[in-house]
């Protein structure tokens, strides 16, 4: 939808009571709702038509928030290691359980990114952890690659199991990396409280 203030106010305040409504029943912090001011506010969201679609978006928001860092990186110390933002882009690299859905190695694929599939174990009940993310995350810095953004599912369309959000989120913190939830399949049990905690 991104219905806007200028094109259609009613719409627009609509979109943001219905997310805020939304993310409380899913007990998500308030930091990462819309504020009282929308304009000032640094949480929020936005409805789309599909789970594609928002998996889409916020691989093209992840993509120019890590290249915005990279060059404010880059002219801060005064070192120019990349000559172009194609040259940044075409380092960036967005890490997934090899059972997330299929759309977001097409938005990688969309939005010219490379996709690390990261293979599920028994062991963490079919899910993929922090530590397995980071192994590879070293591994691509090393390779003189730029870590941007991380797809953890919740509720994979195989198993339906979850990654684990607990060990992967310090991980994104740790190096900076965009975190994205694709709670698209399991997402709607934890309205219940007691569900939360498999994450």
């Amino acid at each position: 939808m991104s219905p806007n203030q200028d094109t259609c106010p009613a719409l627009t305040e609509m979109e943001q009571a219905m997310i805020n409504w939304v993310g409380r029943a899913f007990g998500i912090p308030e930091n990462f709702l819309f504020q009282d001011s929308p304009e000032s506010s640094q949480g929020g969201g936005t409805v789309t038509e599909s789970a594609s679609d928002a998996i889409f978006c916020a691989v093209l928001a992840a993509r120019q928030w890590k290249i915005n860092q990279v060059v404010e990186e880059q002219h801060r110390t005064g070192g120019m290691k990349y000559d172009t933002i194609h040259d940044i882009a075409k380092r960036l690299v967005v890490y997934c359980s090899r059972d997330a859905h299929s759309c977001i190695e097409k938005a990688c694929k969309l939005a010219m990114l490379r996709c690390r599939p990261i293979q599920p174990k028994e062991e963490n009940q079919w899910g993929i952890t922090g530590e397995e993310i980071e192994e590879q995350i070293k591994k691509d810095i090393n390779r003189e690659l730029i870590p941007c953004f991380i797809d953890c599912t919740l509720g994979t369309i195989p198993t339906a199991s979850c990654d684990k959000l607990t060990s992967i989120w310090p991980v994104a913190k740790k190096y900076g990396l965009w975190l994205h939830v694709d709670a698209a399949y399991a997402g709607s049990t934890f309205i219940d409280p007691k569900n939360r905690e498999v994450a």
